[in-house]
């Protein structure tokens, strides 16, 4: 995916197991004024969980101290599986 932001990004997934849903970080993508890209392999992170029903990719930021609008831009996001 192509990215920049302002603020730190964090990429993760959310795995739902029987009995409990797990938020686990994988990257922290830091501040960038031009555009980056980014290759991210999630699958030992997929593979590690057991017995899982359902994952989900999330993007998220928490609001940093001094900055005052928060933004983050995205393109070319694709998930790719084998």
């Amino acid at each position: 995916m192509n990215y920049k932001t302002n603020n730190t990004l964090t990429i993760g997934i959310f795995a739902d197991t029987p009995g409990q849903t797990t938020q686990t970080p994988i990257l922290v993508l830091n501040h960038s004024a031009s555009w980056n890209k980014v290759y991210i392999n999630l699958t030992a992170d997929v593979e590690s969980v057991s017995t899982p029903l359902d994952f989900k990719i999330f993007i998220g930021m928490n609001r940093e101290a001094g900055v005052t609008s928060p933004a983050a831009f995205i393109d070319n996001l694709k998930l790719v599986t084998f």
